[in-house]
């Protein structure tokens, strides 16, 4: 098997973080690169919509504003999340790809094994897969949900993961919080009163965890990336080789980033209302 392409970026700000994730989708898309693991943080606190998500109706864009903390949409769908201590992954594969052969539910599941490797790596024996969506609160915030493939311990969602198909390739992409972020994962979100706002901080602070949390102390960044990468190695069977940005995702990246939206929307299709 030919090596993979592993890039790490390092913490970025949000519009360009998912500029390169669209931009990564659209060059596997186009059987311009081979599949991609990608390693990246968040410079500073910021919220990431879904792709068809309503800002007006998920996000307090007074609160957001008032500590600056910008707002940015994703490549893929869902609800709203708070990134910043943490490491995010995003896997693009160009398709048809014989480790990928089965379709949506079967990639989440080959890829839930890499997480599952990488988690278990940093001595988190008990994290488990989910094996179906678990309904969760009525809230604007992705972490309120458990969706199948995602990591949990203890019942509480670890690890949330998003995937985007289009016609010749797939991204997945997620976020693994290195520490609870508090009050702020949830204070950027509309509710209908600010009883509710409470009482859905409760519940999700309740139904959460952070890898430092589980882990019994603060985990190193530079130690999770590399638990990702052997993970998804020894999982998939792969060899990775780093490797930069092409010209041509230069280029789509830095177009997809100062146009803040996306020229050509993503068709509405493949993955649906999943969210990392």
């Amino acid at each position: 098997m030919n090596p993979w392409r592993l890039i790490e970026d390092g913490p970025g700000e949000g519009d360009a973080n998912m500029a390169r994730d669209h931009a990564l989708l659209l060059a596997a898309d186009a059987g311009r690169v081979a599949p991609t693991l990608r390693l990246y943080g968040w410079r500073r606190p910021t919220v990431s919509l879904g792709h068809f998500q309503d800002p007006a109706r998920a996000v307090d864009a007074g609160r957001c504003q008032a500590m600056a903390v910008p707002v940015v949409r994703r490549p893929t769908g869902g609800r709203a999340l708070l990134h910043h201590h943490e490491i995010t992954y995003s896997l693009a594969v160009p398709l048809p790809h014989p480790l990928f052969t089965d379709g949506l539910r079967e990639t989440y599941a080959a890829v839930a094994r890499a997480l599952l490797a990488a988690v278990r790596a940093l001595g988190v024996e008990e994290a488990q897969a989910a094996a179906e969506s678990r309904g969760g609160l009525r809230s604007p915030a992705c972490f309120a949900t458990l969706n199948h493939g995602e990591i949990s311990v203890g019942g509480r969602k670890l690890l949330a993961s998003a995937q985007r198909r289009l016609k010749r390739a797939f991204l997945q992409h997620g976020s693994l919080p290195l520490e609870k972020p508090g009050e702020l994962s949830y204070s950027l979100f509309l509710y209908e009163n600010e009883a509710a706002r409470s009482a859905a901080g409760e519940r999700l602070q309740n139904s959460t965890t952070a890898l430092a949390e589980v882990a019994g102390c603060p985990v190193p960044p530079a130690r999770v990336s590399a638990a990702f990468r052997q993970g998804f190695a020894d999982a998939l069977g792969v060899v990775f080789e780093p490797a930069g940005w092409t010209a041509w995702e230069r280029e789509t990246a830095r177009r997809l980033q100062e146009e803040g939206e996306d020229p050509a929307p993503l068709p509405r299709r493949g993955a649906g209302p999943r969210c990392p």
